[in-house]
């Protein structure tokens, strides 16, 4: 997707896709004079964050980041504007640092925020739930947040980061009074935007005063972007009882949960250019091909279809 990218716009850069790095080597990568930025995809979006000088809001908003780029200025806080990008993928020298950004947020937002309708109307009472507890998990939930979705329950089965998870955006800023991260803790009268909540058991009764979930966002983690097997999720019924149905957005390259009847359901595949597309914006301080990045994203998808299809 970004060699196509790259060679759209005529570019002569290239993007080395690794495996798995362990902290060290990651560590190696970033110090490394000639490194020139990293998409990070799983693994090492929250750990980055104490190798990287600079942070943007949104990043340093999530606790987490998946773009890592040198850069000549301090833009801590800072919006980076696209002559920013320009002018310091153009500065030749030393590098002062490293800035890191979040653009999976963005992605899961947009992937949302376009098939929205009068019947996922977003009101007081919605709900949402985000199953996973890693860096692409905040990023889900920072999303769901800058949609105004007020109440958005976290579950990660035996995972105590759900719960540092939901303390962490309780207690931000743009938010700061004190809010429960239990579901059984969940109050019928606040005054907050949004409210963070762990679900430890999917076998909690969904609370009465709230409506049943019109956003499920499942972060769990997969083989990779191919079509190998993967272990599966079954959605609880109690989450899918909303007479509307709603949207269910999956980071995954594979499908981990089954259809569901009236829901929507976008893909990884189809998540995947739109998170990316910012981040190239990024890596390179040019306009995205963003056609050409999701045409891409099918073309491998359906050569990995055929190169295992059972002969």
């Amino acid at each position: 997707m970004y060699q196509a990218a790259l060679r759209g716009l005529g570019l002569p850069h290239s993007f080395k896709g690794e495996g798995a790095w362990s902290r060290r080597e990651f560590s190696d990568v970033l110090s490394d004079p000639s490194f020139d930025g990293v998409a990070i995809d799983y693994g090492f979006k929250v750990a980055a964050i104490s190798h990287i000088q600079y942070l943007s809001t949104h990043a340093r908003n999530i606790g987490a980041v998946n773009t890592v780029i040198p850069t000549q200025g301090d833009w801590s806080g800072n919006d980076v504007s696209k002559l920013d990008l320009q002018l310091n993928k153009a500065f030749i020298g030393p590098k002062k640092g490293l800035f890191g950004e979040n653009t999976d947020w963005i992605g899961i937002y947009r992937c949302i925020e376009q098939r929205i309708s009068s019947a996922h109307a977003i009101t007081p009472k919605t709900t949402a739930v985000v199953i996973g507890a890693d860096g692409t998990s905040r990023a889900a939930i920072y999303a769901l947040i800058q949609l105004k979705v007020p109440n958005i329950f976290v579950y990660r089965p035996g995972d105590p980061k759900a719960h540092t998870i939901a303390n962490h955006f309780n207690s931000l800023d743009m938010n700061s009074a004190a809010r429960p991260d239990n579901m059984h803790q969940a109050k019928r009268q606040r005054t907050q935007a949004y409210q963070i909540h762990v679900i430890e058991s999917p076998d909690d009764k969904w609370p009465t005063w709230l409506s049943p979930p019109t956003f499920v966002v499942s972060c769990l983690p997969s083989h990779g972007a191919s079509i190998r097997q993967s272990p599966q999720f079954q959605l609880p019924s109690s989450w899918l009882t909303s007479p509307t149905g709603g949207i269910i957005v999956e980071t995954s390259y594979e499908p981990l949960i089954d259809p569901v009847k009236d829901w929507m359901t976008v893909s990884g595949l189809q998540l995947l250019p739109e998170r990316a597309a910012p981040q190239f914006e990024l890596l390179t301080g040019r306009r995205s091909p963003r056609t050409r990045m999701a045409l891409a994203v099918w073309k491998h998808h359906e050569a990995e279809k055929l190169r295992l299809k059972p002969q």
